[in-house]
């Protein structure tokens, strides 16, 4: 498993695999890549480490591996996470959209078809739930303002 990936990235992934107990399956080795990258890239923005990488992954949604909602440093990973902020707490809002390969390089069709599906979901023509649904649900507390418009991040991970 891994065997063409650079041996520091190789055993940053076995010790991700053996700390969250995720078998070895030669069937899954992109699906425990992008969960890897998940949890790598939150981890970095939210500035702490983030066990719950399952819940950026978007499935089988064409073109994004992962998102993550961060409101004032804290990720949103289901509508009702949004109840716990403060009355009048204003929203810092940052959008990430990851996008991960097993790959050098990213082929272009990939790159577009990331980039399409990130502006359709912020333009909500394309629903990946629950992720739509925080969105939705954070403007209706646009009413207390935001420290400043949201930020949407487009990170992509890659074995280069």
């Amino acid at each position: 498993m891994f065997e063409s990936m650079d041996i520091g990235l190789k055993a940053s992934i076995i010790n991700f695999m053996k700390k969250f107990g995720i078998d070895e399956k030669p069937t899954e080795e992109s699906k425990i890549f992008e969960d890897f990258a998940n949890y790598v890239v939150i981890s970095d923005v939210i500035r702490g480490e983030y066990q719950v990488f399952n819940n950026v992954s978007t499935g089988y949604s064409r073109g994004i591996d992962g998102i993550a909602i961060i409101v004032n440093g804290r990720v949103m990973n289901e509508p009702q996470d949004l109840e716990r902020l403060g009355d009048d707490e204003k929203l810092k809002v940052e959008i990430i959209f990851i996008q991960s390969t097993l790959r050098s390089s990213f082929e272009s069709q990939k790159f577009s078809s990331f980039v399409d599906s990130a502006i359709s979901f912020l333009s909500g023509n394309l629903k990946i739930e629950p992720f739509s649904e925080i969105v939705k649900q954070q403007y209706l507390f646009e009413r207390r303002g935001f420290y400043s418009s949201p930020k949407t991040k487009k990170l992509i991970e890659s074995i280069i």
